[in-house]
């Protein structure tokens, strides 16, 4: 004992434990209580022992904590899985975008990948979600590979970013809340459709691989986007996805709770309270519950009799195995990956997964935030399909009861992409239009259109012998003709792709629209003094965007034109309509995008444009596809890909208001984002001081925190937010 007192004297610091006893075996001392300089680093705990004083298995580094010991089966096993569900998700979601276009698999396509990704924190969510939006964009957006390889790969890596954010946020937000909170259900979906919305701003802005435009098959819920753009349809797909994800999680991880009763029936019953062990595992800082440790194995020189000591009730370790103590008070911390029912529904349901489908929409549902969002959705959602449905007109278009048609006419030429700019062949393509004209003309068109760049020149409108010819097209046809050309501007040496209206008496209405957003790597180089050096850029344009809109007037009505690229933007159709536009046009060469699915996807998004404005758009494709869409987004005429033709069909004039959505604008993706970014930083800043403040107070001794001061800022952090959180749910 004389020995004992010696040795304890000899290594006394401040921050010893009072109650740590030493074995006789200097080793072990050495080993398992001391830094590198000899000394006890106060840091350490029994964790690092057996209960009867030996070493663990796990050995200790020289600084006194445990090393760290990697099952590697369990890691190969854990991303097997994760690999496997992010690629069915990779599969389902490639499959409803065109081609394919299966579009109801968008309904379950985020399902696996929401599984995978939950509950692992952010910087493992965004590194996963990273590698299956990669997956997803590559394979969706194969059409650019007609710029070269590199741009398809480095475009899609930046595309692909903004849907990994969101893995990253839902990783980080299932581990603070449980399945079927209302922050996961209401605050997903909404940084899904923000991150959508900021994926198609700035210099390289896309607004293709969107959700909702897999639904342009499903008229009754394409009509949402008279209210929140196609944006509104991305938000009722991703929600319906998370809910289902939601309802799999909990029967997964709350099926145990289901406990025989007296009578022999499976109850949903209360599970009897543990002392939580709060362990910051590298799955993402999930808890698990232990059982109180009532006695710890102090080793002493008289036989390594057992000491009893207070019971820890929570402890927190991060991935290098350090310890928190908590507060002695019992803390009931519940993870989102192992929330448990926790309150007794008194109705009898069945055992396994269909007792726990049944008890979510019981009255005394276990999880009634989970219950309310499906019975919010349930009501909800049909009652928008059903408004969708009656808002579309069943009848036939009438002139008395749809206002004024006029009958357009469309001139589809067919140039390839290798010939457009050929000069042997410049007259015949001008033959071409002209025929193409002369019939329309003959079967009554009043306004007739040709495809973008349609007049194979640089400037013609500066040579009179082309001039000259656009007029007697006109004259000789009596029709007012709107076709695409290149400008320039001699003064700032600038090039525009543009679009002219052409009067019946050859008056050319100035001044023409110039293309406001351009593509980019195709039209125009971001960042050129970089990029220019490259030789696969040397074929990209130079083409300077537009500053303004434009509203031609007619006698048929006012439209204006989107050149191309920016059908795809939902922001510029809908300041045209806003501006005064009756009807849109969009004229594009899509013989770029070869046979590729980019030509359908055009296409589709001309649908929901016309939708979300309640106007009728007309497409001119040089190659196609060509067709006319009514205000509901149904087709009411289109053209084969890569074939020489002309159509006339007639729209209407309608005068009745603008929507919602013309009106308000992105206000879902906007309003959604600003919302949950005030409340991320809600749960970065006031959670996390609310959580420090808490463990503080309830701390007895002041070395009770000093492990929490120890630990990275990063593990304080989360520790701070999960306890403030669990206080908060009670």
């Amino acid at each position: 004992m004389k020995y004992m007192a010696n040795k304890k004297q000899k290594n006394k610091t401040p921050d010893n434990d009072k109650d740590r006893k030493y074995n006789k075996n200097t080793k072990n001392e050495k080993n398992d209580g001391k830094g590198k300089n000899g000394k006890d680093d106060g840091n350490t705990q029994t964790a690092g022992k057996e209960k009867t004083g030996k070493p663990s298995d796990s050995g200790n580094t020289g600084n006194g904590s445990p090393k760290k010991k990697i099952d590697w089966n369990c890691v190969v096993r854990e991303s097997g899985k994760k690999v496997f569900l992010l690629g069915l998700s990779e599969v389902l979601i490639y499959m409803a975008h065109p081609l394919p276009d299966i579009g109801w698999l968008a309904w379950i396509g985020l399902i696996p990948a929401l599984i995978a990704t939950e509950g692992i924190g952010f910087k493992r969510g965004l590194l996963w979600g990273w590698a299956f939006s990669l997956s997803v964009f590559l394979s969706t957006g194969t059409w650019f590979l007609i710029f070269g390889w590199e741009p398809w790969l480095g475009g899609n890596i930046y595309w692909s970013f903004f849907w990994a954010l969101f893995f990253g946020v839902w990783g980080w937000i299932t581990t603070l809340y449980p399945a079927g909170s209302w922050q996961r259900l209401v605050i997903s979906p909404l940084m899904w459709v923000f991150l959508e919305w900021v994926k198609s701003q700035g210099p390289i802005g896309y607004d293709w691989a969107i959700m909702g435009l897999t639904q342009h098959d499903f008229p009754a819920l394409m009509q949402v986007s008279s209210l929140a753009g196609v944006y509104g349809v991305s938000f009722i797909l991703v929600l319906i996805n998370i809910l289902i994800a939601e309802t799999i999680l909990f029967c997964k991880t709350g099926s145990h709770a289901f406990i025989p009763d007296e009578e022999g029936k499976n109850r949903l019953q209360e599970k009897p309270p543990t002392t939580a062990t709060a362990s910051a595992t590298t799955e993402g800082n999930r808890l698990q519950e232990k059982p109180p440790t009532t006695a710890t194995a102090t080793a002493t020189e008289e036989g390594n009799r057992l000491q009893e000591k207070p019971p820890t009730t929570a402890t927190a370790t991060e991935e290098g195995n350090r310890t928190l103590e908590s507060p002695p008070t019992t803390v009931s911390t519940t993870s989102s990956a192992t929330a448990t029912p926790s309150t007794t529904v008194s109705t009898t349901f069945g055992g396994g997964w269909i007792g726990l489908l049944k008890s979510i929409f019981d009255k005394d549902s276990p999880n009634p935030q989970l219950r309310n969002g499906w019975a919010l959705t349930l009501i909800l959602l049909p009652a928008l399909l059903l408004w969708g449905q009656f808002s579309i007109p069943v009848t036939d278009y009438q002139d008395e009861e749809s206002g004024k048609g006029v009958r357009i006419g469309v001139v589809q030429p067919n140039i390839p992409q290798d010939k457009k700019w050929d000069s042997d062949y410049f007259q015949p393509t001008l033959d071409m239009l002209e025929e193409g004209t002369q019939k329309l003309s003959r079967s009554g068109s009043q306004l007739v259109i040709w495809p973008e760049t349609a007049i194979p020149d640089i400037n013609p409108l500066r040579k009179r012998k082309i001039t000259n010819y656009i007029k007697k097209v006109v004259e000789e046809n009596n029709v007012y003709l709107l076709t695409g050309v290149i400008t320039w501007d001699k003064k700032h040496e600038e090039m525009y792709n543009s679009v002219v209206l052409v009067k019946p008496d050859g008056e050319i209405d100035k001044p023409p629209y110039n293309k406001n957003l351009l593509v980019p790597f195709a039209e125009y180089l971001p960042l050129p003094e970089s990029f220019r050096k490259y030789a696969i850029f040397d074929r990209t344009s130079s083409y300077v965007p537009g500053k303004e809109h434009k509203v031609f007037d007619s006698p048929y009505g006012k439209f204006s034109v989107l050149i191309c690229f920016e059908s795809m933007f939902c922001r510029l159709a809908r300041q045209n309509v806003k501006d005064g536009a009756q009807f849109l046009i969009a004229i594009t060469n899509d013989a770029w995008f070869e046979r590729t699915n980019m030509a359908k996807i055009h296409f589709i998004m001309s649908q929901f444009r016309a939708v979300e404005n309640r106007v009728w758009m007309i497409q001119c494709a040089n190659t196609g596809i060509s067709g006319v869409v009514d205000p509901w987004g149904r087709i009411t005429h289109q053209t084969p890909m890569w074939e020489k033709l002309e159509f006339q069909k007639s729209i209407y004039i309608r005068d009745c208001g603008h929507t919602l959505y013309t009106m308000l604008g992105d206000w879902l993706p906007i309003g959604g984002g600003l919302f949950g970014i005030l409340f991320l930083l809600y749960n970065i800043v006031i959670l996390k001081k609310k959580g420090i403040k808490e463990l503080k107070r309830n701390s007895r001794s002041k070395e009770g925190l000093k492990p929490f001061a120890t630990v990275s800022t990063g593990t304080q952090f989360r520790l701070a937010i999960k306890y403030s959180v669990n206080i908060n749910q009670g």
